[in-house]
């Protein structure tokens, strides 16, 4: 009996250890590696679990970094094919810097599997964290200098129907070479914005558009783009552009 009790006793000692060990592991900042449909983050300290922390195109989301019966470490994981964060994912693997989750219900979504993640810096990878949770095919890497006040992006995202309007050269050959426009994850045309306004506002919310333009587009080719949008300001309650100042990145609302 006591031999028994001495066993069970080491057990819970070693799982107990085993746990405060992968929580410690698990700190910090990681993001997505080797997956160029899609980027994420996550900020874990020792009971949170921060996804996007620092996104200016998405939503951002705090959660448990533990289950609720057997207080097991779980992750969150966008699913896009239902539009959700699903907070459940307790089978990942760590090897190192690396975390990779590894759960059979990921294995239908050929997107994001395997899903893997490497510690990092957050302040060293700032600008590519703003971009987290789209996918953007394009190249967008200078914006112009603020001029005004940053509005408050997670306020604005919660009131409005949001559309993001990349305006930059293609970071893919295949896309060719010129300037594009992207909305959401597909590239279109200009003759094809009134369409685009159309299925926003149908929404039912108020729409709000974000541009997101790298600076070295040619001015006449921005301005074009800007103008076939204005044709619909009606239906548009308003426009912002992100803009940087002193290393960070920031809306501000754009004059239309």
């Amino acid at each position: 009996m006591r031999i028994a009790f001495a066993l069970l006793s080491l057990l819970l000692l070693i799982t107990c250890t085993s746990k405060r060990d992968i929580v410690s592991r698990l700190q910090g900042h990681w993001h997505t590696v080797g997956n160029d449909y899609y980027d994420s983050t996550l900020d874990i300290n020792d009971s949170v679990v921060v996804f996007n922390k620092y996104t200016l195109v998405s939503y951002s989301e705090e959660f448990s970094l533990f289950d609720s019966v057997g207080r097991n470490p779980v992750l969150p994981f966008y699913c896009s094919c239902g539009s959700a964060i699903l907070p459940v994912f307790s089978k990942f693997k760590l090897k190192e810097d690396y975390l990779t989750y590894d759960d059979e219900e990921l294995t239908d979504c050929s997107a994001f599997s395997p899903l893997s993640f490497v510690k990092s810096d957050p302040n060293k990878c700032f600008q590519r964290h703003a971009f987290s949770g789209y996918s953007w095919r394009l190249k967008l890497d200078e914006f112009l200098p603020r001029s005004g006040n940053f509005v408050s992006y997670d306020t604005t995202i919660r009131n409005h129907q949001i559309c993001h309007i990349g305006i930059g050269y293609p970071k893919y050959s295949e896309d060719g070479t010129k300037p594009r426009i992207q909305a959401f994850d597909v590239f279109i045309e200009k003759k094809e914005i009134p369409k685009l306004i159309n299925e926003v506002k149908s929404f039912g919310q108020p729409v709000a558009l974000y541009f997101i333009i790298d600076s070295s587009v040619p001015i006449d080719y921005v301005k074009s783009v800007i103008n076939e949008f204005k044709k619909e300001k009606y239906k548009i309650q308003a426009v912002y552009q992100l803009v940087e100042s002193n290393g960070q990145l920031g809306y501000q609302v754009m004059q239309f």
